[in-house]
């Protein structure tokens, strides 16, 4: 599981998402409880997720799921993906 590590101190009032950007949409889930699947959080606490090792890059987006290029990124994981 991966998880945003510390406060990014964001403006209330959005929610966390993840965004691929290499597809330029939302996507993945966070895990309430470690079972409970969520597309958005309103805690930067609750924003755990698993790992999609079938994606290049996957981005913790704060901010409104329906406008990601003006959310904030708080948090990126890349994986040793290799295309091609």
């Amino acid at each position: 599981m991966l998880r945003v590590s510390s406060d990014p101190e964001v403006e209330p009032g959005g929610v966390f998402f993840l965004y691929n950007p290499d597809t330029e949409a939302s996507g993945g889930f966070f895990l309430i409880g470690g079972d409970v699947p969520a597309r958005t959080v309103r805690s930067w606490q609750s924003a755990v997720f698993p790992a999609n090792l079938s994606v290049r890059k996957t981005e913790v987006r704060y901010g409104s799921p329906q406008s990601p290029n003006d959310a904030r990124i708080v948090a990126s994981v890349t994986n040793g993906w290799i295309s091609g």
